[in-house]
């Protein structure tokens, strides 16, 4: 989607019908009423372009549209949600905890790091910089720094490929993972699908979720002694969990669909945008899956696969 609007503003003919789009995103974003935050799935695919001058035009709108808002990656939201699943879940005692920061700004809100900060240095060449001069470094440096990180910058040129080819190898090996599931699930029979969808969900989620029942002094084996009714109730307890397990389950109710290496990171940025945005545009089998499932009912979101109705939705 962030192709098309590319380019409709580069002013390409195929795009031309998305222009009015375009104007009233900017529009939109010019009154402060909407915002188009990015995901981490965002950047990652944003590098994965390897004409370095479509990597910057795409930034450069990209950018220019969100004003450098950004929307949490799953690996920052999932423990928060586990820890007010398990409270109200359980019913224990303890407070819940403070409501996480799911909209930001930058990369660092992205990766949930502070590492990819800019700060200009105290002196130059030899000679101290004025406070305001150092401030103003600081902006314009912080400026370069998102772009050169969402478009993939000259220095990392050696290092873009490879990080393109881990994430495609991290692609396939979920595919790969999701058809050997669809050929187990097909020997249990279709009848274990729910089940099978619950389980591999709190398989993802181990890590988090015995760290967090730690903290909170819950034996996991309460969780599990409960059975497919509690784990399944726990999963529709967590947001972004509920979401990613529903769209594997109409993926795999359909076992002739084939899972591309792709799909991981629709799936990973469909499950927290979904719950967390008001609207979202993704593609149409995506558009589908949601529906299907009702989930964008419960997180009165709408979610469409056709950028035409944009404009009116950002009117109401």
């Amino acid at each position: 989607m962030w192709i098309d609007l590319a380019k409709a503003r580069a002013g390409r003919k195929e795009k031309a019908h998305l222009v009015e789009v375009l104007q009233a995103t900017q529009d939109a974003v010019r009154a402060g009423y909407a915002s188009f935050p990015l995901s981490a799935q965002h950047y990652i695919e944003t590098s994965n372009r390897g004409s370095r001058e479509s990597r910057e035009h795409l930034a450069g709108l990209m950018l220019s549209l969100s004003q450098g808002h950004a929307i949490a990656s799953a690996q920052a939201v999932v423990p928060y949600e586990i820890e007010v699943a398990l409270i109200k879940q359980l019913q224990l005692p303890d407070d819940l905890p403070p409501a996480i920061q799911i909209f930001g700004k930058g990369a660092n809100h992205v990766f949930n790091t502070e590492v990819l900060t800019y700060e200009a240095p105290d002196e130059y060449e030899g000679h101290p910089l004025p406070a305001k001069l150092q401030a103003l470094a600081t902006v314009v440096g912080s400026a370069l720094t998102e772009f050169a990180i969402l478009a993939g910058s000259p220095s990392s040129e050696t290092t873009r490929p490879a990080m393109t080819q881990h994430m495609r190898l991290t692609g396939l090996k979920f595919a790969a993972g999701q058809q050997d599931l669809r050929d187990r699930i097909a020997e249990m029979g279709h009848g274990q699908l729910e089940d099978a969808m619950t389980a591999t969900a709190i398989a993802d989620i181990l890590d988090p979720l015995q760290a967090v029942c730690a903290r909170l002094g819950v034996d996991p084996v309460r969780l599990f002694a409960g059975g497919a009714e509690m784990l399944s109730s726990l999963v529709y307890a967590i947001p972004s969990r509920w979401v990613e397990r529903e769209m594997r389950r109409l993926r795999h109710a359909n076992p002739q669909m084939q899972w591309k290496g792709n799909d991981l990171n629709d799936v990973m940025a469909l499950s927290v945008a979904v719950p967390y945005c008001d609207v979202v545009v993704t593609e149409r089998q995506w558009t589908h899956l949601v529906r299907v499932a009702k989930v964008d009912q419960r997180f009165k979101t709408k979610v469409i696969s056709d950028l035409r109705r944009l404009p009116e939705l950002l009117e109401r």
